[in-house]
């Protein structure tokens, strides 16, 4: 699982957390945060990630990269919200900007660090063949 529920709720605060996740607490008739539902939903997230990382990398991805983490929770968010708990065009945005983003890195045009995107999970050192295509030259036959 990548991220953690600290850090979701670090990321979101504990006000939003407890809006997406709350159960009550019968001792006390208070609320609290479900830790067990974001920490469903993060796993349902991360592997959604790996989805979409699957196609180029090496999954689960070691090391993790923050940018990994703020997606996977962007995610997660998103999947928390529905039914009675408002999904908000900000939570929407961030789910898409997260997928588009997953889609970006399994295409390539964005990089992983430390990963070399040929599905072994080891750092690319550079060596290798770069096959570069040649220019033709286009000539008007009269």
């Amino acid at each position: 699982m990548y991220g953690s529920i600290k850090a979701f709720i670090g990321q979101f605060g504990e006000r939003e957390a407890l809006a997406l996740a709350c159960r009550t607490v019968p001792e006390s008739d208070g609320e609290e945060i479900d830790e067990e539902l974001i920490g469903r939903a993060l796993e349902a997230a991360s592997s959604e990630a790996d989805s979409y990382l699957a196609v180029r990398y090496r999954v689960p991805v070691n090391p993790e990269p923050h940018m990994l983490h703020i997606v996977v929770n962007d995610i997660a968010r998103y999947r928390l919200t529905g039914a009675d708990r408002l999904e908000t065009d900000p939570v929407v945005r961030r789910y898409e900007e997260a997928i588009r983003w997953l889609t970006n890195a399994s295409r390539g045009v964005v990089d992983i660090t430390g990963q070399d995107g040929d599905g072994d999970g080891e750092p690319d050192d550079g060596a290798g063949v770069m096959i570069e295509p040649g220019r033709r030259e286009w000539q008007a036959r009269g």
